[in-house]
């Protein structure tokens, strides 16, 4: 055996050790944390316990019978490729967390939520590429974009909250928990979603006329192990340009109170289903969302759907801080959209065509930090956030055989000029984007183990000035994604 034979099969096994160490911590981990959840669950509900001899249905017993524990593990593997001399990075994450739901007693539970983070292997993400002088973009995420020398023990609280309920009809939670509103969402595109804390209330049953409404005054993005007040979070992640072309200062420097939502959502007939969405962002502005979807039953077991988004944003007061460049949103700015879908499926296909029009009176602006684009021609991995002036196309078409999904989706972003900072706020040039995506459910023996394998390629077609910083994560460049979910 050759001497770079032996080194290529020396690093081969090492690499297995650590992902076999680091496995072992995560096992270790999540025992712990079963045993801490059942002691303070268990101590909560022990001021309630009856003696031993009371029915089965006292607290202490409904506990152990009908509180529920879950589980969820993940490794990602992610790499990146870009064009000539431009730096290349790799990441492979290993994660665990676990979770309880208590029984209902009174109306009342209670759930919580933790996740940890190990870092298998990884290019370096403190270093920049030599050409541009700019971060990762992707990697990173899969672990902590506020420390990225950090490796181990990237762990976090997610979900603690309080809830009363009233069947199916009533529902107030206060404390930390899962977000699922068309522009806050969990975005769960890398090792642990995004998680928002405050009052949420919930008025009526899902399947006919509900009202949502809510006051957020934290968050804990997607990629981060910390949880930040709702002023602290905008800027958490690249903050990039002021309209003025000059680099924006934001973070740190924003004063709100957090963001105030109200939503009404329901059928609008047999055919028709509509929602409405309000984002008060105290100080810095609002947002109202608008969706009307429609189902239309065909012959041979076809659905046709349709659906129509509308979206108005407006600043308040000064967007959040009277010196411009120190502001989120521009002052008296405001943002139009609106944008198509039309498509069909069957239980095993699915097809649609959608477009996106973002006008040009200003750019559409959403913390990242707090979810992804709403919109009918996003696909994974990029996004449209800070930008006006966009037409946007894209073809989807899913197919399911058995445990396997395949999924392709290709796209047009007719962009303004990558130079144009008060229409471009993140410099990105137009693009053409190509998503791959299969998925396998695994049975029997390995019954909660799902895989999927997703390819982006984005080509560049918008101009670039020959400079590399317009390309660099951006354009021309192909991101690899392979992931593993066990749920339990």
């Amino acid at each position: 055996m050759s001497p770079e034979s032996r080194s290529h099969r020396g690093e081969l096994c090492g690499l297995i050790l650590l992902v076999m160490k680091k496995m072992t911590q995560v096992r270790l981990r999540i025992v712990q944390f079963a045993v801490i959840a059942q002691l303070i669950a268990g101590s909560i509900f022990a001021q309630q316990a009856a003696p031993a001899s009371a029915d089965s249905t006292s607290p202490d017993k409904n506990l152990l019978r009908y509180g529920k524990f879950s589980g969820h593990a993940r490794v990602y593997a992610m790499g990146t490729n870009n064009r000539d001399n431009l730096t290349d990075y790799f990441g492979i994450a290993a994660g665990a967390g676990l979770g309880y739901r208590s029984p209902t007693f009174l109306g009342f539970d209670a759930g919580f939520s933790g996740f940890m983070i190990f870092n298998l292997a990884s290019s370096d993400f403190s270093v920049r590429d030599s050409m541009t002088g700019s971060p990762n973009r992707y990697e990173i995420g899969l672990f902590d974009i506020d420390n990225p020398r950090s490796a181990d023990n990237l762990d976090r609280t997610e979900e603690l909250f309080l809830r009363w309920r009233k069947g199916e009809t009533f529902s107030i939670l206060y404390g930390r928990f899962l977000p699922k509103t068309p522009l806050i969402n969990p975005q769960d595109g890398r090792m642990s979603p995004t998680f928002a804390q405050g009052l949420w209330l919930e008025v009526g049953p899902k399947e006919k006329w509900r009202v949502q409404a809510g006051w957020l005054n934290g968050f804990s993005p997607r990629s981060t192990v910390r949880w930040y007040s709702t002023a602290e979070s905008i800027g958490v992640y690249p903050s990039g340009l002021n309209p003025d072309g000059t680099k924006s200062d934001y973070k740190g420097n924003i004063a709100t109170q957090g963001v105030f939502i109200g939503a009404v959502e329901g059928r609008l007939g047999k055919y028709l289903r509509g929602q409405v969405w309000n984002y008060f962002t105290e100080n810095i502005f609002n947002t109202v969302w608008a969706e009307l979807s429609a189902e239309y039953k065909l012959p041979l077991g076809i659905t046709a759907y349709s659906g129509v988004q509308a979206m108005r944003q407006d600043a308040l007061a000064d967007g959040g801080n009277a010196d411009p460049s120190k502001t989120y949103f521009e002052k008296n700015g405001r943002t139009e959209m609106f944008g198509f879908r039309l498509g069909a499926r069957t239980e095993t296909r699915n097809i649609n065509v959608n477009y996106t029009r973002i006008t040009t009176s200003g750019r559409y602006l959403m913390p990242r930090e707090w979810g992804r684009d709403p919109f009918y021609t996003f696909l994974p991995r990029e996004r449209n956030e800070g930008l006006g002036d966009v037409h946007a196309f894209s073809l989807n078409a899913e197919a399911t055989q058995g445990n396997w999904r395949f999924a392709v989706g290709a796209g047009y972003y007719d962009l303004p000029d990558a130079l144009d900072a008060r229409l471009n706020k993140y410099a990105l040039p137009s693009y053409v984007q190509a998503n791959v995506m299969v998925r396998y459910r695994f049975h029997r023996m390995l019954e909660g183990l799902e895989g999927m394998f997703l390819v982006v390629h984005k080509f560049g077609v918008g101009e670039t000035y020959g400079k590399p910083g317009l390309e660099f994560n951006k354009v021309d460049m192909t991101l690899v994604n392979l992931i593993f979910d066990y749920h339990f």
